[in-house]
C-alpha cells in the first residue's frame, strides 16, 4: 500500500518594503495593490480612470482598486511628482496601520500617516521628526529608533496639554519631517528631549 502526500501551499508573503521598489506604472506581476483595506471598501478602477492611464500608457495591474489608479493618475500629472519613498517609510506606515496605495509618492504616504495616525501616534511622530531635526538625521522609521520610548513617552506630555494639541493640530504633515521652529509644539518637543524626557 502507498502513501500519497498531498502539500498544502501557501501564497508566499511580500515584504511590504519591496512595494517601494516597483517601476511605476509597470508592476511585477499581480498585486495587493491597496494595502490594508478592508475588502468591502474596494472598488475596481472606473472606465474614465483606465482611459486616462491608458492614454499614458500607465499599465494597471491585476488587483488595483479606483484609489490604485487615482493615485497613479496624480503621479503622471505634472502637478504631482513624487519620488517612491524609501523602505523605513514604507515601514513605519505599516507599523503606524496607515491604509495607502502601493502607488503612493513620498510626500503623499507622509501625508497619509499623519492624517490616519491616533492623536498619541502623532504627538510621537513629531517629537521624532523634532529630533531628526536636531541632530541632523534624516525622517526614516520612527519605531526603529533606539529612542522611540522617549518619543511615545511625549504624547503623555501633549495629552495632557490642550495648548500642545492645538499647536499640534495646526501643523501640516511637512512639519513633520521638516519642523517650523518657533512653535509651541517645536519648543515643547525640543525641550523634552534636551531634558532626556523631562521638561
Amino acid at each position: 500500500m502507498s502513501m500519497i502526500t498531498i502539500k498544502k501551499t501557501t501564497p508566499e508573503g511580500r515584504q511590504i518594503g519591496e512595494l517601494s521598489r516597483l517601476d511605476f506604472g509597470k508592476p511585477l506581476g499581480e498585486l495587493g495593490c491597496f494595502l490594508n483595506f478592508e475588502s468591502g471598501r474596494l472598488r475596481p478602477p472606473t472606465d474614465a480612470q483606465r482611459a486616462l492611464l491608458d492614454r499614458d500608457g500607465v499599465v494597471v495591474p491585476e488587483g488595483a482598486t479606483d484609489y490604485d489608479a487615482s493615485t497613479m493618475i496624480c503621479r503622471i500629472g505634472a502637478w504631482d511628482v513624487q519620488p517612491l519613498p524609501d523602505p523605513d517609510a514604507v515601514a513605519m506606515a505599516e507599523t503606524l496601520g496607515t491604509k495607502f496605495s502601493a502607488f503612493t509618492g513620498a510626500s503623499d504616504l507622509l501625508r497619509r500617516m499623519v492624517e490616519q495616525a491616533a492623536d498619541r501616534d502623532r504627538a510621537a511622530l513629531y517629537c521624532y521628526g523634532v529630533s531628526c531635526s536636531m541632530r541632523g538625521s534624516r525622517f526614516s522609521n520612527m519605531f526603529a529608533d533606539p529612542q522611540v520610548s522617549l518619543f511615545i513617552g511625549f504624547s503623555d506630555m501633549v495629552a495632557a496639554d490642550p495648548s500642545l494639541q492645538k499647536s499640534l493640530a495646526d501643523r501640516s504633515p511637512e512639519d513633520y519631517a521638516e519642523p517650523r521652529k518657533g512653535t509651541k509644539i517645536y519648543k515643547a518637543a525640543a525641550a523634552y528631549l534636551a531634558g532626556g524626557g523631562s521638561v
